[in-house]
């Protein structure tokens, strides 16, 4: 094979195009243009996009290798010039290249050429369709829309009922399956070539509190959507079935994560009965969505080998931090305590006051000293008191008694139990203070859920091809993810909001982020796929 005589064609003076590589494929040998490894020049498709290929030594006079990569699933321009079709089926594309392109002068790795080809891979990786994703999440909010910009959909109401309806047309319209459970939970369907027995899931909700904001879940339903519809654009077979599914009643207008506790088999009668709405509007409602009662309560999979969802943060982290993306490591446990002061009533001129049982007193020495002490030991969690009652409840008496509402949250069962036992400490030391008995009741707990490492980094190796910053936070918030974790592996992630205003009107999170959540989403689920296929 004769030698190839270097060339220097591109005008970044730092561009070493000089290199083996570069000719190989360029001019020197009459084959195109050249490809230029700094990215100004460019004819031919990036051979690696992730820049995790491990290292593998080429030698010269062999002629011919193939090398995935991702995101190309279109033509690819090969090392002649010519047009390579690039086969379609697993989530990547094979490009054939000569293996002489490193010629006889040395050995080099597929590490350098990866490095050397990386200012190419933001723009050449696999995209949604923006323009195409913007309108679905506009169309959708004038379902159920409100006069101060918000929407109103709360769970299998009308306005639920027409969204749900959208979404099956719009799942027909992708030519993607669509099928419905027991609970009322939608999917659309990407099969894999044969259907495999176990499916990746992805998604959120379409329901909505009242007045609430357009992104609370509508976002994170659409952008799995779009993942999958995306592929189906560009005939992608992936190794394992993808779903984009609507949970039903996540945001509790019925109860809480209704359709995702189902789908998990946490649901039980007795959950049906204590309901918000009454029996008879139930069954009303469950019967305009096609399913039943006893429907509900067998609606438990076992066909979901990993879940993720996007979701907007609701708080104000990321903006704060101008970080893009926030990787839930867990959804923090719930606990709530009904508390009560007893002291003694007495009339409010004649008692002193150094002799008074104040009930109000002591419930107002117990509110300041708990803020105070979850904020000095257990950062980031959080504590609230959202409802005080005084009794008798007048003017010209001293209160015998007080109920508060004290609800707590962290991301650990350990650090829950901690936090009880010192908030149930504070309430005694305020009680002895002012002379009272204290006591208290538990409601049911909503325990911590920790989010699987294995998808979270998946969404992490994600973000970092696609250049977006990203960190690990706690969810403070409830979501569907939290069930799924008794099931299978899963994890979330947050894309910010716009003053972490969320169940508001004024709910906003930027197109740009938008499409950052979903662009994530995309490839998130395509490294599931090659890592769990």
């Amino acid at each position: 094979m004769p030698s190839v005589k270097p060339r220097k064609s591109c005008k970044n003076i730092n561009c070493d195009d000089e290199s083996p590589l570069s000719n190989a494929l360029g001019r020197g040998r009459g084959w195109g243009r050249n490809p230029c490894l700094c990215g100004q020049k460019k004819s031919l498709s990036p051979l690696c996009l992730c820049g995790e290929y491990k290292t593998q030594q080429y030698r010269a006079f062999q002629p011919f290798h193939p090398l995935k990569i991702w995101g190309n699933t279109g033509t690819a321009r090969g090392a002649r010039g010519g047009l390579l079709g690039a086969p379609r089926g697993d989530n990547s594309a094979t490009l054939w290249v000569t293996r002489y392109v490193l010629l006889s002068t040395a050995d080099w790795s597929m590490r350098y050429i990866c490095a050397k080809l990386a200012p190419l891979e933001k723009n050449t990786m696999l995209k949604i369709n923006e323009k195409r994703f913007l309108a679905d999440l506009r169309e959708l909010s004038l379902i159920g829309a409100t006069a101060e910009g918000g929407v109103s959909r709360p769970a299998l109401t009308a306005r639920d009922i027409e969204a749900r309806q959208w979404y099956r047309g719009k799942i027909a319209g992708a030519g993607l399956d669509y099928a419905l459970d027991g609970a009322g939970n939608q999917s659309a369907i990407l099969w894999s070539d044969p259907p495999s027995g176990k499916r990746i899931l992805a998604g959120s909700h379409l329901d909505s509190v009242p007045n609430g904001g357009r992104y609370d879940g509508a976002l994170g339903l659409l952008a799995a959507f779009e993942a999958l519809r995306t592929m189906k654009d560009h005939d992608i077979r992936p190794k394992l079935t993808l779903e984009a599914l609507n949970f039903t009643d996540e945001e509790g207008a019925i109860m809480g994560l209704m359709g995702s506790r189902a789908l998990v088999g946490q649901l039980e009668a007795a959950d049906l009965e204590r309901s918000k709405i009454a029996p008879e509007e139930l069954s009303k409602r469950l019967e305009a969505a096609g399913i039943s009662r006893e429907s509900m309560l067998g609606a438990r999979r076992d066909d979901v080998l990993a879940w993720v969802e996007l979701h907007i943060e609701q708080g104000t982290r990321l903006e704060d931090g101008n970080i893009d993306i926030g990787v839930v490591d867990a959804i923090v446990g719930i606990r709530s305590l009904k508390l009560t002061l007893q002291g003694e009533a007495a009339h409010a001129g004649t008692k002193p006051m150094r002799q008074r049982r104040d009930a109000l007193w002591g419930a107002a020495a117990f509110v300041s000293s708990a803020r105070q002490h979850v904020m000095d030991n257990y950062s980031p969690g959080v504590c609230n008191i959202g409802m005080i009652g005084a009794k008798p409840g007048a003017f010209n008496i001293v209160p015998a008694q007080v109920d508060l509402a004290l609800e707590f949250r962290h991301g650990s069962s350990e650090e829950m139990n901690a936090m009880s036992d010192d908030l149930l400490g504070l309430l005694e030391v305020c009680a002895r203070e002012f002379g009272l008995r204290a006591s208290f009741e538990e409601t049911p707990a909503v325990h911590p859920a920790r989010m699987s490492e294995t998808v979270m980094s998946a969404i992490e190796r994600a973000a970092a091809a696609l250049g977006l910053s990203h960190r690990r936070m706690l969810s403070f918030a409830g979501h569907d993810s939290q069930s799924m974790t008794q099931i299978c592996p899963a994890a979330m992630f947050f894309v910010p909001s716009a003053r972490g205003i969320s169940h508001n009107p004024k709910e906003f999170t930027s197109d740009a982020d938008c499409i950052n959540g979903a662009n994530l989403m995309l490839h998130t689920l395509m490294r599931l796929v090659d890592t769990l296929g």
